[in-house]
């Protein structure tokens, strides 16, 4: 009878760190995929953003090169509002402004 490489304890362990390391990564992957489903990417660069078009900048970068920033965007109908921050902003307020820079610096902007 031929003795087996790892004794059961150690063998039953190794199976559930397997099932955790293969099991980990594709759990976080589809929260992700699910996170980001609704946000699409905009194009931004010195060919298509007019904050590029500043004075400052042209002297900063005279031969356009590309820039490492991205634009991520994601639409939020006005029914997923609340209607006092519409209000809000219909008299001129900034609720709706501080309710969105609360959202962003509180959290994964």
């Amino acid at each position: 009878m031929a003795a087996r490489a790892f004794p059961n304890p150690l063998r039953q362990r190794l199976a559930r760190l397997s099932r955790f390391i293969v099991g980990a990564p594709a759990v976080g992957f589809t929260a992700l995929y699910l996170w980001t489903i609704k946000c699409r990417f905009e194009p931004f660069g010195p060919e298509n953003s007019a904050l590029f078009q500043h004075p400052i900048l042209k002297i900063i970068n005279p031969r356009n090169n590309p820039s490492s920033n991205d634009c991520c965007a994601r639409a939020v109908p006005f029914t997923q509002v609340k209607p006092e921050l519409l209000e809000d902003a219909r008299r001129g307020g900034t609720r709706l402004v501080e309710a969105f820079c609360a959202g962003m610096l509180g959290g994964y902007g």
